[in-house]
């Protein structure tokens, strides 16, 4: 995996709006956390939580060496920062995925089922419920929620539901690519799914994450 070569890398900052609006995820190469500030700042968006991302081989999910399915953060998170401080020398590799183009895809019927599938959700804010519906209907379109853990079992209908929309975004995947150090990645938390690949090589993989909300929205 490489860096993309297009479309979105490395441009002017004040249009970083209208590239995450339009393929919802924006590479900047080599801008370090100087870069990502000024970034954050043109989108005018407000740090929710910062996470130290290290590797800790046999914990769970963003902290483990071991592979990560597609999925969003939590559902106040309209945008996620990752800053690259340090990669390892094997393994790490970052995939993307346009949920909103892979829930467009299935049938209408399946759409609605999935904005009544529910998901469970870790409590980090106040106010937090326990879960989060897949497809969430807002003014401004579907907003997604993608965890990896069920509020309940599913009826049948909805599990093959929620099964067909995984399959749609494995087929939706947009990007692959290794971060490098000092390397910004924005993603729309609210549209594209990510995922990652295992870690496999040295341990000493270092991400600085920020959970970002735009502001007025």
């Amino acid at each position: 995996m490489q860096h993309p070569t297009a479309p979105p890398t490395l441009g002017p900052l004040d249009d970083l709006k209208g590239r995450l609006a339009d393929v919802g995820w924006v590479l900047l190469p080599g801008v370090g956390q100087a870069g990502r500030d000024a970034a954050c700042a043109a989108l005018d968006a407000e740090v929710l939580l910062e996470t130290d991302v290290r590797v800790r081989p046999g914990r769970a999910l963003v902290t483990s060496d071991r592979a990560l399915g597609f999925h969003t953060d939590h559902h106040r998170a309209d945008l996620i920062a990752w800053l690259c401080v340090a990669q390892t020398s094997q393994g790490g590799g970052t995939r993307l995925a346009d949920g909103l183009a892979a829930l467009a895809s299935l049938p209408t019927a399946q759409q609605e089922l999935l904005a009544r599938v529910r998901l469970f959700e870790h409590s980090v804010f106040p106010g937090d419920g326990d879960t989060h519906p897949v497809v969430e209907p807002t003014p401004a379109g579907p907003r997604l929620y993608c965890s990896f853990w069920f509020d309940a079992p599913l009826d049948p209908e909805a599990e093959a539901a929620l099964e067909a929309f995984r399959v749609a975004v494995i087929r939706h995947e947009v990007a692959r690519f290794y971060l490098a150090p000092d390397d910004v990645l924005f993603i729309d938390n609210r549209r594209i799914l990510h995922a990652r690949t295992a870690i496999v090589g040295s341990r000493d993989r270092h991400l600085i994450r920020h959970w970002l909300k735009m502001k007025g929205c």
